[in-house]
């Protein structure tokens, strides 16, 4: 498979401490990939990078064939580059629906006048039910985000993320906060993707969603990828088992993994 998108040599420095040292990670068209690590790994700051939400960050970001490591954000999200976030920095004074709007919609300095004499196109409207129909949120449509559950406004998340359509779709902890019928309903919604022609590189805590769900896993450790490799590989990795648990944790725990 082609690389979708190509990290070489990424780094993010904050003075002289490195948030992000020399990464070079691939994510093949068609891929499932993840990111694992532990809390100050530097994982969410390795997907500002690649995004395009940090400014200090050097080395080569390769999508579809292109360099777009001085793009902005929102160029590279119309490139097909689109992530979510923790927060989910969801609107909660509009409907889940216009929430999905914002993200079908780009705005010019004309956008204003010209939605009070055109109607909304009919393409946009099928996009937005085919996003919620993907993750499971048929009918909510109409309500706002703050009525919903946790597990409901991460899917909106994901969802909105959904509506533009994008070739490479990243996950920043979808699962944070789900309970285990939750985070297997998450399943199946993320494989399923991969049906829609959507190419997936998740991150997450979550090792049992992770384990399943991934075609290809990374290990990121004090900025630093220490592993890599299928899902089998990873869980006897003892440098994985280091960086989760210790040097100590020992074979005990590769057993818990295997």
């Amino acid at each position: 498979m082609s690389a979708l998108l190509e990290a070489r040599g990424v780094t993010v420095s904050y003075g002289g401490v490195h948030a992000n040292k020399d990464v070079d990670l691939v994510v093949p068209e068609g891929a499932f990939v993840g990111l694992i690590g532990a809390n100050g790994a530097g994982k969410t700051t390795f997907v500002d990078a690649i995004t395009g939400f940090t400014q200090i960050a050097s080395g080569a970001i390769i999508f579809d064939g292109e360099d777009i490591s001085e793009r902005p954000p929102d160029s590279r999200a119309r490139a097909g580059l689109v992530r979510t976030f923790q927060s989910l920095e969801l609107f909660d004074d509009l409907t889940v629906w216009d929430n999905l709007l914002v993200a079908c919609e780009t705005s010019k300095w004309w956008s204003l006048p010209a939605d009070l004499v055109r109607r909304r196109s009919s393409a946009v409207d099928e996009r937005i039910h085919w996003a919620l129909a993907t993750v499971g949120l048929e009918g909510i449509g109409s309500r706002r985000p703050e009525d919903l559950s946790h597990g409901q406004r991460k899917l909106v998340g994901v969802a909105r993320a959904l509506a533009s359509r994008p070739k490479l779709l990243l996950l920043d902890e979808p699962a944070a906060g789900l309970d285990a019928t939750e985070s297997a309903e998450l399943h199946d919604v993320l494989r399923g993707l991969l049906d829609q022609g959507i190419s997936i590189f998740l991150i997450d805590h979550d090792m049992g969603l992770v384990l399943s769900v991934c075609d290809d896993i990374y290990v990121l450790d004090f900025g630093q990828i220490v592993a890599h490799g299928d899902p089998a590989r990873i869980r006897r990795d003892p440098a994985v088992i280091a960086a989760y648990l210790g040097d100590s944790a020992g074979s005990e725990v590769a057993e818990e993994l295997a």
